[in-house]
């Protein structure tokens, strides 16, 4: 039997891995790693816990992707799921309680609207709703799989509920934003989501928070994780951990192979479950042009690098799930990149993430990835030294918000965009790829080389935007692609 080779161990090399054995089909996962993950990390120490990139899935009662992250075992029916009663905001000096749910966000509106809002407050929950619907119903996605009759009897089964209108799919978070009269509303709007992304996509989150279908699954991330890898190895999947791949090797147009140091694999059909610009750049040598990819890797927008902050405290504040805090000093994470807005995620309300009577927090500041590569090279001690003055500021700023902060602080943590990379090949440090702006969406990067047969690709340079949930459809379509267009 042919074999299937994945290059990188994440969610998204698991979850495709998943689908093709399920299809049949033999595969074989090379992770750089020791162990597989990606970025799905959750470092811990002195009994805290910070999970960096599970705080929030989308899709976690029902619906369409919460069907295919089953499928993966990623999550299952019944499996606990915790998630915040409120979050605080602040923008320009307003602050905002908001509880994700659909009556007491409609009241939030209703008291912040002018009465020029108010037609514009009914046809926004109106399509929340659409959004929703068409979250639920498996048949929805991969629309351009279907055939043209079951596109058809898509279309006839939801009717109205199956066209999102044009103005929206085309348009930014901005150009919709200054639609709105009150001033307190844009603020809002600006407060919950960045302003330069697709609408569609917040309206797309926005659907799964306000319905309830969001939150955290009880065991974050690295039990996600290792959930994924058990059902990959109980379906027969081959998983090599330390295995970085060098190269993807080609002859007459078509996958030969991989070359990892100084061994060969050889196969005719590759799944890059990994940073598509190293793909493109590093293990195919240039050897493959996909025009999508070259202007969004030119012209694209990526999701900013982070530091991230985590602090394990040995009391609580009562802080909420997510806090975005305004201060006027602000916290400079790299020279001339000042964050005047702190990003704050509690894990008070999280079990087993803190001792008894302890809390977890997490910050995140946004930074300039070329700076923290550049100093890391230049010294050592400089590196370590920056970091311990970002930590002062960050400490000064939580202080002045929370009295006590400082001396209530039991350890610290400082991960910079070059932490992240050591478990995942990053473009630029963004661990999440490209944003979801208009732009990013109208240059989707292809599913597979037209130009190279046997190659294909998946991941969070593919599923624009980024998550669990959205890599997890991501892989499930690529496994469509290939059963479609490879024989076994």
């Amino acid at each position: 039997m042919k074999k299937i080779m994945i290059i990188g161990g994440g969610i998204s090399g698991l979850s495709v891995g998943i689908f093709l054995q399920k299809k049949g089909c033999a595969t074989v996962i090379y992770e750089k790693n020791d162990r597989p993950g990606g970025v799905c990390i959750c470092p811990s120490e002195k009994g805290f816990h910070f999970d960096l990139s599970c705080r929030l899935l989308n899709g976690i009662k029902s619906g369409r992707r919460y069907g295919l992250m089953c499928e993966t075992g990623a999550v299952f029916p019944g499996l606990a799921t915790e998630s915040s009663l409120f979050e605080i905001y602040q923008n320009e000096g307003e602050i905002f309680r908001v509880e994700w749910n659909l009556r007491a966000f409609r009241k939030l509106l209703d008291q912040l609207c002018a009465s020029e809002d108010e037609r514009r407050i009914g046809q926004f929950f109106e399509t929340v709703g659409k959004f929703y619907r068409l979250s639920q119903d498996e048949s929805a996605q991969p629309f351009r799989l279907l055939s043209l009759k079951g596109k058809w009897e898509f279309l006839r089964k939801h009717g109205a509920y199956a066209v999102i209108p044009r103005r929206i799919v085309s348009q930014s978070f901005e150009q919709w934003i200054n639609g709105w009269q009150s001033g307190s509303i844009r603020r809002l709007w600006r407060a919950l989501y960045p302003d330069n992304y697709a609408l569609s996509t917040f309206f797309a989150y926005a659907a799964a928070r306000l319905y309830g279908n969001s939150g955290r699954p009880v065991g974050g991330s690295k039990a996600l994780v290792h959930r994924l890898t058990e059902t990959y190895l109980g379906l027969g999947g081959r998983l090599e951990t330390g295995s970085p791949v060098d190269e993807i090797l080609l002859s007459d147009g078509r996958v030969a192979g991989v070359r990892i140091g100084n061994r060969t694999e050889t196969g005719t059909t590759v799944v890059a479950a990994c940073d598509i610009g190293m793909t493109l750049g590093k293990l195919l040598q240039g050897r493959v042009k996909i025009s999508k990819a070259v202007t969004l890797l030119r012209h694209g927008d990526l999701f900013y690098p982070l530091l991230t902050v985590c602090y394990g405290l040995n009391r609580r504040f009562g802080i909420p799930d997510t806090l975005l805090l305004e201060d006027e000093k602000g916290v400079d994470a790299s020279p001339d990149l000042t964050n005047n807005r702190i990003e704050i995620h509690s894990l008070e309300a999280v079990s087993g993430t803190a001792p008894p009577g302890k809390s977890a927090l997490i910050v995140n500041l946004r930074c300039d990835w070329y700076f923290w590569k550049n100093l890391r090279e230049k010294s050592g001690e400089a590196y370590r030294q920056y970091k311990l003055m970002v930590v002062d500021e960050l400490n000064a700023c939580m202080e002045r918000r929370f009295p006590g902060f400082t001396d209530s602080v039991e350890l610290t943590k400082v991960l910079t965009p070059l932490s992240y990379e050591r478990f995942s090949v990053l473009n630029k440090g963004s661990w999440r790829g490209f944003a979801p702006t208009v732009f990013s969406m109208k240059n989707r990067i292809p599913h597979f080389g037209s130009s190279c047969k046997g190659l294909y690709f998946c991941g969070q340079s593919i599923a624009v935007g980024g998550g669990i949930d959205a890599v997890t459809e991501d892989a499930f379509q690529t496994a469509e692609w290939i059963a479609a267009r490879e024989r076994f």
